[in-house]
């Protein structure tokens, strides 16, 4: 159809995950927390959302995997 634009949206998931490590692990970048390193990438996203929940800087916060640099 002539007329018609078409709309790109970049959606951000609310956790990130990458296979670089043994260890999967919450952490927030706004103030500096990181949650224990876990082998289960859901017990990983329950502590990064509560962290989220509790956290009172009012930011996202990111779910990795392996060591940081």
């Amino acid at each position: 159809m002539k007329g018609t634009k078409k709309l790109v949206v970049d959606v951000k998931p609310a956790h990130l995950t990458k296979d670089e490590g043994n260890f999967t692990f919450g952490y927030c970048e706004s103030c500096a927390w990181r949650g224990p390193g876990r082998r289960s990438r859901d017990k990983a996203r329950d502590d990064a959302q509560a962290h989220e929940g509790a956290c009172t800087k009012g930011h996202d916060v990111t779910l990795a995997t392996g060591r940081p640099k």
